[in-house]
């Protein structure tokens, strides 16, 4: 419980920081590898995907400054596995990942990922509330000097994922349906 309010503390040091996608500097960057990692830490996956698991996969996707930032993070561990950070193109199978980061992929690009991604329990994290229209599960947006958490949680309970409910009272809450094929 102690534990749940160091890290739900911790995230909101965190959400009140700056972000602009287009101009983040490094130490930003790696603000929001951390914020992802904290959300993952507050999200349950359904139990027979993380029995099977013997890590925890995160791939990063796009962008190739947040795939520097994932891959100077310090050494994780998620729901008792070791993180395995893996720099993926959004041609390559995604199937074995537990969270995907997509960072500035257009948004036909974006729309094939997300219904390559549909109803299966692979958190998405991207960036904007373009992110979560699109059908991700958890966009970071700059708001007034502060990152904004957008949390599209009919995504998330359609793949089965929980989402601590101190982390939603943080966020702003959204029902997005998946993207037509």
């Amino acid at each position: 419980m102690r534990n749940v309010l160091t890290i739900g503390f911790y995230l909101l040091s965190l959400l009140t920081t700056s972000l602009d996608a287009h101009a983040r500097s490094r130490e930003e960057q790696a603000k929001l590898t951390e914020l992802s990692f904290n959300f993952a830490r507050l999200t349950r996956w359904p139990s027979q995907n993380m029995q099977q698991a013997t890590t925890f996969n995160l791939c990063v996707l796009g962008n190739n400054g947040v795939q520097q930032s994932f891959a100077r993070a310090k050494p994780q561990t998620l729901n008792h596995k070791v993180v395995q950070i893996f720099n993926l193109s959004y041609q390559q199978d995604l199937s074995t990942c537990h969270l995907v980061y997509i960072s500035e992929l257009e948004q036909a690009v974006l729309r094939s990922v997300v219904l390559k991604l549909k109803n299966k329990p692979i958190l998405t994290i991207g960036e904007g509330v373009a992110f979560i229209q699109a059908g991700g599960m958890v966009g970071f947006e700059s708001v007034h000097g502060k990152v904004q958490l957008n949390i599209n949680l009919a995504i998330l309970q359609q793949a089965k994922l929980v989402v601590s409910s101190r982390l939603l009272k943080l966020g702003k809450i959204f029902r997005y349906p998946y993207p037509q094929p």
